[in-house]
């Protein structure tokens, strides 16, 4: 339904923002929906070639809420009108108060400058990401009940709600609301995509480079920019023109580099707006390392018009080419690497099992699996389903050591020795200093094993 000014629709919650965060309130309003409320959102309501001004008036007075959105940049400046208003006639009318409800979205920077008139109100904090919790805080404002859970009581105690489904895969690669843990790399690397930078993105398997690359592709898309995301462990990363036919859907797998090259440009300029395409290869060791000399020649002529991301388990200057020779985009490409997550995302991605998983078990996650995105999932996965089927927290353990210490065993053998010997100094707590090289690669966290599983497994290899 479109509101307008001689025929007014009751919402529950009028969406202030910056159109600068427009993805992030989309989604937002689109987790609201899902809990039953009508929610009013510009793009969605403004007919074209109106008098936008009255409309919103009328909007916001017959909204029984108004949400301020506050993402990276601030109050935009309708969005600080529009609060205004909303307060005016929180103030002002005869009806009763509206709540005007402060909403700090997921990238807000860490102590937001809120206005006076906002700084009084009681906020609702999204980041790190959009959750139940902190969306029911939101629907708890709007509405004024709070929000009720199914309450469920495990073979532990564990208290909540009763999901049906499993919120932990670790054989998935994550994407939001899933996607925790990242946002200081997630900044850079827009920041770089912002300067028509391209990006070397180092990180070891099952670090998350994956999940990574699903989210920014997924982020860059909802800003306007076309995006190409492709696997080198796919047939695309056979051939020059297998590659490009990949991104740009032309067939051109005979192609040899020179004119594949001239495919992939075409594709370039063909490309909508302003913004310079991204292009993202997964797993690109093979792609690096098999693809002609002159194909990346002609590469490093493109970028600022084309953004490159490699995801790579080795720096670009360690992956050995077939031609020996140096690679063309070496020194080119801006470096980020992934490791273990930040504190917060640990906190968030234990909390997807909130309402099966209780306290303790989320003490026995940070103990075994510390900061890695693989293990703590991995483990959360067992954990939740032994409370959901009444099973012991050891039994959930002794499944998890079982995977876990096949894939700790693929890490170790793809070590070189020096790094093999200083690890096994550090299981055994013999470690003088830390190593740069396995703090990188998420294996040590301030000098120690970065979970309890990564010791165990060390210990039965003595």
């Amino acid at each position: 339904m479109t509101a307008t000014a001689d025929q007014p629709v009751r919402f529950d919650v009028f969406l202030s923002h910056d159109s600068r965060d427009k993805p992030a309130v989309r989604e937002l309003k689109a987790a609201l929906e899902r809990h039953g409320l009508k929610v009013w959102l510009d793009e969605d309501e403004l007919p074209p070639g109106r008098n936008w001004q009255p409309l919103l008036a009328a909007a916001i007075r017959h909204c029984r809420s108004v949400a301020a959105l506050i993402g990276k940049d601030g109050l935009g400046p309708w969005e600080d009108e529009e609060i205004q208003a909303a307060l005016k006639l929180a103030v002002g009318d005869k009806r009763p108060v509206i709540p005007v409800i402060p909403v700090l979205l997921a990238d807000a920077p860490g102590q937001p400058e809120l206005p006076l008139f906002l700084a009084t109100r009681t906020w609702v904090d999204l980041r790190p990401a959009l959750n139940d919790h902190n969306l029911g805080r939101l629907v708890w404002g709007i509405t004024g009940k709070k929000p009720t859970r199914r309450v469920v009581h495990g073979p532990t105690g564990a208290t909540g709600a009763s999901p049906t489904e499993n919120p932990f895969d670790p054989w998935t690669p994550a994407t939001p609301p899933r996607f925790l843990g990242r946002d200081r790399l997630l900044r850079k690397l827009q920041g770089a995509l912002d300067r028509g930078g391209s990006v070397s993105l180092v990180g070891d398997a099952r670090i998350g480079k994956s999940s990574l690359l699903q989210t920014w592709a997924q982020r860059a898309r909802q800003g306007g920019r076309i995006v190409s995301v492709l696997s080198g462990e796919g047939p695309e990363a056979g051939s020059c023109g297998a590659l490009v036919e990949a991104v740009g859907g032309t067939a051109c797998a005979d192609l040899a580099a020179d004119e594949a090259a001239d495919a992939l440009s075409d594709w370039v300029d063909r490309a909508p707006g302003q913004l310079a395409p991204l292009l993202l290869i997964d797993e690109a060791e093979r792609v690096l390392s098999h693809l002609p000399h002159r194909f990346f020649e002609r590469l490093r002529g493109m970028l600022g018009r084309i953004c490159l991301v490699f995801a790579t388990r080795h720096e670009i200057g360690d992956i050995p080419r077939e031609d020996h020779l140096t690679s063309p985009l070496l020194n080119r490409l801006e470096v980020q690497r992934l490791g273990l997550l930040e504190a917060a995302g640990v906190d968030a991605l234990i909390g997807l099992g909130s309402g099966v998983l209780s306290a303790a078990d989320g003490r026995t996650m940070r103990e075994w699996a510390g900061r890695h995105p693989f293990y703590l999932c991995l483990l959360g996965h067992y954990l939740w389903d032994a409370r959901r089927h009444g099973e012991s927290t050891q039994e959930a353990l002794d499944q998890f050591q079982e995977n876990a210490f096949q894939r700790l065993g693929e890490c170790w053998r793809a070590l070189p020795r020096r790094e093999q010997r200083l690890l096994a100094d550090a299981g055994r707590g013999a470690m003088r200093e830390t190593d740069r090289a396995l703090t990188r690669r998420g294996l040590l966290d301030d000098g120690q094993v970065f979970g309890r599983v990564l010791g165990e497994w060390l210990a039965r290899q003595e």
